[in-house]
């Protein structure tokens, strides 16, 4: 009887299933943790915006000029950002309409946002009853309001 040197055919075949196998999930493990960092990373970008808002916010009262956060409104909400959003090498999906005060993101990934290929946030002034301005902040929306 002759002896068989190296694998058979029913043998690689057997390896190869348990490498695709392991690659698929791998791969689908991998898709999982680029749409969390995406989610991350939108959330962080929020995060940032919101702490340079209230830091101009400070600044404005701290040198008196409480009548003057209005301006504030006037400006784009990315520019409170140390540096602008990137990701991954290429410049991130953020941009500002002006004229409706919406700030908008188009997600590489839309299925780490439910399908979503648009994330609209609206950058609004709270008042008083007086109809003072006491705040300003980013709020999750479809479409904004307007503004007076």
């Amino acid at each position: 009887m002759k002896r068989q040197r190296g694998a058979s055919a029913f043998e690689f075949v057997v390896a190869t299933l348990i490498i695709v196998v392991l690659a698929a999930a791998l791969l689908s493990r991998l898709i999982e943790v680029a749409q969390e960092q995406e989610r991350l990373e939108v959330r962080l970008t929020l995060r940032h915006i919101e702490t340079g808002i209230k830091l101009a916010i400070g600044e404005k009262l701290m040198r008196g000029e409480d009548s003057r956060l209005s301006e504030l409104l006037e400006t784009n909400p990315l520019t409170f950002l140390a540096h602008a959003p990137a990701a991954r090498g290429q410049p991130a999906r953020w941009r500002y309409d002006a004229a409706r005060r919406e700030l908008i993101y188009e997600p590489r990934q839309p299925q780490a946002f439910s399908g979503q290929t648009r994330l609209t946030w609206c950058y609004l002034g709270r008042r008083d009853e007086q109809g003072r301005l006491v705040g300003i902040g980013l709020e999750a929306l479809k479409s904004c309001p307007p503004q007076p």
